[in-house]
């Protein structure tokens, strides 16, 4: 679609703005958020014009999108007056109408919009073609939208050596740019980070961090449309998963650079291994684990959700389940004879704060894991 000009009354070739003789412009939008536009302008008078102009944008109905008043002295002959936006949504593909128009009109200083093929640099993101002749000097400028969610994919193929990296937020942005800046540092580097976003209120935050880190490293965003608990999250994150190793990270933790390092040589040291799992501090607590067994596994949970298990043997976060997940996840891969492999050494660090999974009390998260698996004891 071209954009289209024309007219609310008699205009000369020139431009010439006259009072209650609105100009408009057509034009589609192509893509849905509107960040800057600008309008050529020549004026006969470098100073103290008096004139007026409301610059407006309207729906194709005639609903006003935006509109403001710029006094003669904004303008600059032969230059475009630019004009950053509020927050501006528009439907892609759909037809919108610039409309310029004098509201205060100086007989010795009048204000000419310019036609013809001026260009303007294509500096932010995208931008609408370059006018035409017989068009208006104008252009627009708009947020890309990246596409940072793909197709979620088929688990019949994993890529070799490749970390997947599933991250659930919830009201946590403050704490996930640090992390994404630990998982740059870390010395293995064939990653892919999953973000999901679990219903935050800060999601704009979190996607324009996921856009600015999307040009760092592999990564996946995915939004969800409210709160539904961290299983539910990193079950989502893993149909974007392609790594032939699954890490479910925390957003407010503090990693090691050799972190992922360590994790996947556990894995290739001990095939027979299905998940490996680390010592951690939290807050001012440190929880130091020890090796495998299934046995003490009914008796305690020897693993955090922090550990790296083999793609191919993940059956999934049990969503309704309100408490011990991770838990449940192990028990789980042990009753099918999987087994774990520990680590000896503290690994990361995690920030003591409520997280965005249920806050029912242990002993009442016990009682329904223990209807679940009537093998766990001691409790």
């Amino acid at each position: 679609m071209e954009n289209k000009v024309f007219y609310g009354g008699e205009h000369k070739l020139t431009g010439n703005l006259i009072l209650n003789k609105p100009l408009f412009q057509t034009f589609e939008a192509i893509e849905e958020e509107l960040l800057n536009f600008g309008v050529m302008f020549a004026t006969y008078k470098k100073k103290y014009i008096q004139s007026i102009i409301k610059i407006s944008i309207l729906s194709q109905d005639g609903e006003r999108i935006f509109s403001s008043d710029y006094y003669g002295d904004s303008f600059i002959d032969n230059q475009y007056l630019s004009i950053n936006l509020p927050k501006i949504k528009l439907k892609k593909g759909n037809e919108y109408i610039l409309k310029i128009e004098c509201i205060k009109y100086e007989q010795n200083s009048p204000i000419t919009c310019k036609y013809g093929t001026r260009k303007h640099p294509n500096e932010l993101f995208c931008i609408n073609s370059e006018p035409k002749r017989g068009e208006l000097c104008c252009y627009f400028i708009y947020r890309k939208q990246q596409q940072l969610r793909p197709t979620p994919i088929s688990h019949d193929i994993h890529v070799s050596g490749l970390i997947s990296i599933i991250i659930p937020v919830y009201n946590s942005c403050k704490f996930l740019k640090p992390l994404l800046n630990d998982i740059m540092a870390q010395t293995y580097n064939n990653l892919q980070v999953i973000i999901i976003d679990d219903g935050s209120k800060d999601v704009e935050d979190v996607y324009n961090l996921a856009i600015y880190y999307k040009n760092k490293m592999n990564l996946v965003f995915a939004q969800l449309d409210k709160n539904h608990g961290a299983p539910f999250a990193r079950n989502t994150g893993f149909k974007y998963a392609v790594g032939e190793f699954l890490f479910f990270c925390d957003s407010d933790v503090q990693l090691k650079p050799h972190a992922m390092q360590s994790m996947i040589q556990s894995l290739h040291d001990h095939k027979e291994a299905a998940w490996t799992y680390c010592n951690f501090t939290w807050g001012k607590n440190k929880l130091n684990f020890y090796p495998f067994s299934k046995q003490k596994l009914f008796q305690n949970n020897c693993s955090s959700t922090m550990s790296m298990v083999r793609s191919e043997v993940f059956p999934g976060f049990d969503e309704a389940l309100p408490k011990y997940q991770d838990w449940d996840l192990w028990i789980r891969l042990a009753k099918e004879d999987y087994i774990g492999t520990w680590i000896n050494d503290t690994l990361f660090h995690a920030v003591e704060r409520p997280g965005i999974t249920s806050r029912m009390t242990r002993k009442e998260g016990l009682i329904i894991l223990k209807r679940k698996h009537p093998e766990i004891r001691g409790f």
